[in-house]
């Protein structure tokens, strides 16, 4: 008996290393221009905004670097610096931090470098996590717990400052195959984390979401080029997933994908509620 198992897994396994990814549709890129008026992207232009995050994000700033060079309307002064306050004037700082998996580490070191003077001298900080923050043992709600109480610290801490909530990268869904393959030998599955990670993201919208202060990238990173969402259902629930047309790998944005999320970043800084804008 214990044989035929340790047959059948074998056999498993090599069907999982066969398989390949999804099939990627073939889609027109973005304009030329982003849809936000010229008035609202010199407002942001004169803002001072800190974005702490890791790879994703680093595929969103390098989309916004590359919507600078397709519209000469859009000026922002863009600075890697995990120390935002010594940056004079308007800028939009941005930082590596923390590590992958910990998400506890990039809350802390988001809140230590809002102490060194960001945070009291106002602005707009935002914190991203990564979809790879959630793992088969990450529990959405006691995670989201304690980001509602750092935000809750900071908040406090910075009335100065606005804080702007992110929701939770996703990653693209896999294969049928793949995801029976996995169900067989016992591993958790892309949905099963999705899952998650789209329960983290209901919890952050049903929070901050009335007052207009969460960037949906979750549903920026799950919306087509035609506008129709990438999603799988799990009885009633609607689960969110990357959309292949956005993603080479799985997980981090193709150039095609960063453009149209650095695009919806741009637009939603851009008209932040009346009480929001970064002070100029």
């Amino acid at each position: 008996m214990r044989a035929r198992v340790t047959a059948i897994r074998s056999v498993a396994c090599l069907i999982l290393a066969s398989c390949g990814e999804p099939k990627v549709d073939r889609v027109s890129g973005p304009s030329s221009a982003v849809t936000v008026s010229d008035s609202a992207l010199r407002a942001l232009a004169e803002g001072r905004v800190f974005f702490a995050h890791q790879s994703v994000g680093g595929n969103i700033v390098r989309g916004l670097q590359e919507w600078m060079a397709r519209d000469a309307r859009i000026r922002l002064r863009i600075v890697e610096s995990d120390n935002p306050q010594t940056v004079q004037g308007p800028a939009f700082m941005h930082a590596y931090v923390g590590e992958n998996g910990i998400p506890a580490s990039k809350m802390a070191e988001f809140a230590a470098i809002l102490s060194r003077g960001m945070g009291s001298s106002g602005g707009v900080a935002l914190l991203k996590f990564c979809y790879l923050d959630f793992q088969p043992h990450t529990d959405a709600d006691s995670l989201f717990a304690q980001y509602r109480r750092e935000v809750s610290a900071l908040q406090s801490a910075y009335p100065a400052l606005r804080i702007v909530h992110v929701t939770v990268p996703l990653t693209a869904d896999e294969s049928r195959l793949r995801l029976l393959v996995k169900k067989l030998l016992g591993k958790s599955t892309t949905r099963d984390l999705n899952a998650a990670r789209n329960r983290y993201n209901q919890l952050l919208l049903r929070e901050y979401g009335p007052s207009g202060a969460v960037f949906d990238l979750a549903a920026a990173e799950s919306t087509k080029p035609d506008g129709a969402r990438q999603f799988f259902r799990v009885g009633t629930d609607t689960i969110y997933t990357l959309a292949t047309t956005l993603t080479s790998d799985g997980g981090h944005l193709n150039d095609l994908g960063r453009r149209l999320v650095a695009e919806r970043l741009l637009a939603f800084l851009a008209t932040l509620p009346t009480g929001m804008r970064p002070p100029s």
